[in-house]
């Protein structure tokens, strides 16, 4: 309460300096002189006009003592100072036209006083200038992706043309957004307490250049347009140094996205639209680069580490009748209401005694920089929390998946993804990095066959494609790729950015969840475990076999789930999407046993119309399924 009430207080005496010089640079402006001899005895001759172009300034801003102010507050301002008024003109005889551009350069920002603060707005002429709004400020930092190749490298603000004898007027207003909070220091001093302000500095200078010739802006890239999200999903929740992330088809690239989803040229998400919220981690080299970029960087798939997809907190009902399963191969969409944490939900979003808001899954199965392709069995070697291996994992399309280790190897390594020195940048004491819980895989499941994944209407849902982009000799397979739904291995694909693939995406489009459907057999935590482990076969996987899961005790109960008897399953709607779900889409579910206690999902890559996301098996916990190579999927919530 004391913090808030002097930073209240001490809002209003903030200092902040506009030191506005102009230069002026004209470039390209020459002709040639041309010669022409008639047949006669006199020389006739004729040259081109001249051009003459001049930039003049009249006075500069300089704002001291200023607060922030919302934008009627900054255009009304009387204060002289508060103007920057200069002039672009022109004295040019013949038909020549000039080109010339207006930009913003010597930037220099304060600690806090970026940019993303300052507002400006300008006429031209007595009128709102191009590029403006009327009565509205634009923020310094909305030109900075916006650049003339060798005349302004960013901040271009305007651009023009002058012919003849020609002058515009330019009049320029700058303030402090609204939205700034000027730094507060406490200073207390035992029974003193005291707080102190920091005083903020920011200035630019204006540069003005011209040319004969076309000067051509360059527009900063804009992600692909989505719907307004209405849906009333929790808002995503990101981890610190991990990057909220849009798209660009034109360009196939990931942009920084608005992580408050209110720039319509860089949303983050619209589950309305079924565009799920993504997020990337990067690897430490260009990490704190990519942190304080403005929104719309482009994030280069070469730092990119991993990639996750948010599941917003939700309840699901609908007719036990309907969704008791083993009856229709093409069901309605599940019901999703999108609710808070204080409302009851899918069982997905209690972690331990948290209540989630929602929670973070990889986008793909994940690969591993150098132990994807080995042969052999158990090379994670995690034991425990701090596997120095996990620091290879990747989560990334286009990759071998990582497989051939027990259950586990994998808990323990996706645990190990938090440790100290990560390379993602994840912080142990905010988040928790897990395997994916068979009920946390249930809840994609769902939110993939509603109204905000795969489905049109309550009775059009469209199954989705299945990842067919494997060899058998080893049993690897492609992250990312997708062919339609149920093709065997003959079936042409496509990488996750393609159409095919996309189709094998929760969404159909490229900001879903891919490998759910085929890829490699995911073991998730579930498992059947009785009230005691007395009478229990050596193939329950509780033992050290290399065929078994070879977890000595199970981890804390937050991170798996507990399964007894198939006949609790018989007749429960909405739970877990294995008995409620048998049989949809062709799916099928095998229930856990004493000797095959950890379940498995989504199928190989060559089941065909086996695989999906509501196929469920059994096994060992050993190093996949049927001996074979099996994978796992990281989660995470904050």
């Amino acid at each position: 309460m004391r913090k808030d009430f002097f930073k209240k207080q001490y809002k209003n005496i903030l200092i902040g300096i506009f030191v506005v010089a102009l230069i002026a640079m004209v470039v390209g402006i020459s002709y040639a002189a041309y010669t022409f001899s008639g047949t006669g005895t006199k020389e006739n001759v004729i040259t081109t006009g001249e051009i003459v172009v001049n930039f003049n300034e009249t006075n500069n801003i300089s704002l001291v003592g200023r607060y922030s102010e919302t934008d009627v507050q900054g255009l009304a301002n009387t204060d002289p100072n508060s103007t920057l008024e200069f002039s672009v003109s022109s004295n040019i005889v013949g038909e020549a036209t000039v080109n010339y551009a207006v930009g913003l350069v010597e930037i220099n920002e304060g600690v806090t006083l970026t940019q993303n603060y300052i507002k400006i707005y300008m006429t031209k002429n007595g009128v709102v200038a191009n590029g403006f709004s009327e009565n509205k400020g634009n923020f310094i930092s909305s030109y900075k992706n916006k650049s003339i190749e060798g005349y302004l490298e960013s901040h271009v603000i305007a651009q023009d043309s002058l012919t003849g004898v020609q002058t515009n007027n330019y009049v320029v207003k700058a303030w402090i957004a609204e939205d700034y909070d000027l730094p507060i220091t406490d200073i207390s001093n035992n029974t003193t307490h005291s707080n102190q302000t920091t005083s903020e500095t920011f200035s630019f200078k204006i540069k003005v250049v011209a040319t004969d010739s076309n000067l051509t802006v360059k527009e900063p890239l804009k992600c692909d347009s989505m719907l307004v999200d209405n849906s009333g999903a929790n808002a995503p929740e990101l981890p610190t140094n991990a990057i909220a992330v849009c798209y660009n088809s034109e360009k196939d690239i990931w942009l920084k996205a608005d992580t408050t989803n209110t720039n319509s040229d860089y949303q983050w998400y619209s589950y309305s639209g079924k565009t799920w919220a993504n997020a990337v981690t990067v690897t430490e080299t260009n990490r704190d680069t990519y942190l304080n970029a403005s929104v719309g960087t482009e994030i280069s798939m070469d730092d990119i580490n991993t990639m996750w997809v948010w599941i917003p907190r939700f309840s699901a009902t609908g007719d036990t009748a309907n969704y008791n399963g083993g009856t229709q191969s093409a069901p309605g969409a599940f019901n999703i209401t999108f609710v808070d944490n204080t409302t009851t939900a899918h069982d997905s979003f209690t972690f331990g005694t948290q209540n989630l808001n929602g929670f973070w899954v990889g986008k793909f199965e994940p690969s591993h920089k150098t132990l994807s392709e080995q042969t052999d069995y158990d090379l994670l070697a995690c034991t425990n929390e701090t596997c120095e291996n996990a620091k290879g994992i990747e989560v990334l399309p286009n990759k071998v998946s990582l497989r051939r280790n027990n259950v586990s190897n994998f808990f323990y390594a996706s645990r190990s993804m938090e440790q100290n020195g990560n390379p993602y940048g994840l912080v142990s004491s905010e988040v928790d990095t897990h395997m994916m819980k068979n009920n946390e895989w249930a809840a994609v499941s769902y939110l993939t066959y509603s109204l905000y994944g795969r489905c049109e209407t309550l009775t059009n849902c469209k199954d989705i494609g299945i990842n067919n982009n494997g060899e058998t000799e080893n049993y690897s397979n492609i992250t990312g790729y997708g062919a339609p739904a149920g093709s065997d291995m003959s079936a042409e694909n496509g990488a996750y950015n393609t159409t095919l693939g996309m189709d094998a995406s929760t969404t159909g489009n490229i900001y879903g969840i891919y490998d759910m459907s085929g890829g490699a057999f995911e073991s998730v935590m579930g498992v059947y475990k009785p009230a005691t482990l007395d009478g229990i076969t050596d193939r329950s996987g509780f033992s050290s076999s290399i065929r078994n899961a070879q977890f000595d005790l199970l981890p804390d109960a937050k991170y798996y789930n507990v399964y007894t008897t198939s006949e609790a399953y018989d007749n429960a709607a909405l739970q877990h999407a294995v008995n409620e779900t048998n049989g949809w889409y062709g799916d099928l579910v095998g229930f856990v046993s004493p000797d095959y206690p950890w379940f498995g999902r989504s199928a190989y890559f060559d089941n065909g119309s086996l695989a999906g996301v509501f196929t469920a098996y059994y096994g060992s916990g050993g190093c996949g399924w049927s001996d074979s190579n099996g994978s796992f999927r990281p989660a995470l919530v904050k």
